[in-house]
Formats: structure tokens, C-alpha cells, sequence
């Protein structure tokens, strides 16, 4: 008899804790159960890059869930342009989502950014305002795929005084050939590598050397020459080498 009144009260302890479980379960789904969602992402990024994020989050049954890190995780891979993010549950079920940029470095091919974490985005993913105070760099099309490249390219645009960058269009070739061309004078360029960055010095030794080689005095007044495009070559030990090639070539 005790047996069988042990077995009983097993069953209906069982019982009770099933029932308590599915309650506590129906809670927490309830609890986690979105509502709606909140967006606060980067102003730098752009009205396009809003509306996609706004679209992705609205769709994606995965935001209607309790969140987690793959919620972020998935924005990341969808949109380079982010950098971080966290998620969490608000009171009412409101779902609110922090979005932050990558930090942008420079443009690259006019079309392309190229960001502190060494990635190659789209430029159009950056409102206008923050594409206009970056400085430009050309890097060769098939080099934007590689990383290595890239971390390389931006090795050096890290290093380069922003002297340089605001003067001077930068066209970087690989780690051992940078040319700078500078934005007021046509027929005058820099040669330089990932090594010999020019230094305040080296660059005003150039710059001197460009208003020598570039201009005539005639009459006592400067007048530019335009039948020759000089290069300054620092890429040498203790030593610059100056030569010029013939307009065109």
C-alpha cells in the first residue's frame, strides 16, 4: 500500500512539475516575444544603408526573437560597413538594436573606402559629408581583392603626414612604389615607398625643387613650363634623384 501511495505522489509531483515548466515556458516566450523593433544606427552612414538595415530587420524572422549576438552577427556579414553592434529586449517587447560604422580612412578608386579594420567598402554606404573629408587614393582594381594589399596600402596612407594627403593625389602601386601628384601643379610628382614616406624636410626640399624645375623666370616673374613632368625620387638612401619625362610619355 505505501508503494503504491509513493507511486502516486510521484506522479503527481511529476505532474506538477511538467505543468510548472510549460507555465515558466509560456512565460519566457512571452517575455521574449517581439513587438517591435528600435534601430539607432551610425549618422555617418548613409540614407540607403538605413533604409536596407530598416528592410533586413523587418523581414528576417530571426528579429522577432529573444537577442543574441547572431542577431548582430548577421547585420556584420550583410552590411561591411558596420563595425559593432549590441542588441537587447526593452520593456513591451520593443526590440532595440545599436549600430556603429567602421571608421573610414580614405576613398579609394573614387568608388571605394578603405576602413581602419583594413576592409574595402562601398563608398556610397557613407553620407557625402564624411566622403568629402576623406582623402583620395588610387590603388590598382585587381589589388582590391587581395588583403594583404590592402593592409599594405593602408600601412602606408597611415603613415603619410596629412601635409601630404590634403596636397598631393596619392597613387599607390605596392609596397614599394607610391606616386604623389600634386593637386596645383600638373607636371610634378613624388615618388616614395611603404618605407620612405616623405618627412616634413624631404617634402619641402621636393616642394622647392618642383618651383625650380617647373617654372621660367621670365621678366623677373614665374611662368610655368609645360613640355616636361618632373618626378622626384626619394626612395633612395640619403639622396634624391630628379629626372623628367617628355609631356605625354
Amino acid at each position: 500500500m505505501k508503494g503504491i501511495v509513493r507511486g502516486v505522489c510521484l506522479v503527481l509531483l511529476c505532474g506538477f512539475a511538467y505543468k510548472g515548466t510549460t507555465v515558466l515556458c509560456n512565460v519566457w516566450k512571452q517575455a521574449c516575444k517581439v513587438q517591435q523593433t528600435n534601430l539607432i544606427i551610425d549618422e555617418r552612414l548613409s540614407a540607403e544603408v538605413h533604409a536596407s538595415l530598416e528592410a533586413i530587420v523587418s523581414q528576417d524572422p530571426i528579429f522577432k526573437t529573444c537577442p543574441s549576438s547572431a542577431h548582430i552577427e548577421i547585420l556584420k556579414t550583410t552590411f561591411p560597413c558596420l563595425a559593432q553592434g549590441s542588441a537587447r529586449l526593452l520593456p513591451q517587447g520593443i526590440l532595440q538594436l545599436e549600430l556603429l560604422a567602421v571608421n573610414p580612412v580614405c576613398v579609394v578608386n573614387h568608388d571605394h573606402v578603405l576602413t581602419l579594420q583594413g576592409a574595402i567598402v562601398e563608398s556610397h554606404a557613407f553620407v557625402q559629408k564624411v566622403i568629402d573629408l576623406l582623402p583620395a587614393v588610387e590603388l590598382p582594381v585587381e589589388l582590391l581583392s587581395q588583403k594583404d594589399m590592402v593592409l599594405q596600402c593602408k600601412k602606408c596612407i597611415d603613415r603619410m603626414p596629412w601635409q601630404v594627403l590634403s596636397s598631393y593625389q596619392c597613387s599607390w602601386d605596392s609596397p614599394t612604389k607610391t606616386v604623389l601628384f600634386h593637386n596645383d601643379e600638373p607636371h610634378f610628382s613624388i615618388i616614395c615607398n611603404n618605407e620612405t614616406i616623405p618627412t616634413q624636410d624631404v617634402l619641402h626640399k621636393c616642394e622647392n625643387l618642383m618651383h625650380d624645375l617647373c617654372c621660367n623666370n621670365v621678366n623677373g616673374q614665374k611662368k610655368k613650363k609645360a613640355d616636361k613632368h618632373w618626378v622626384v625620387d626619394v626612395r633612395f638612401d640619403k639622396q634624391i634623384v630628379v629626372y623628367s619625362q617628355s609631356k605625354g610619355g
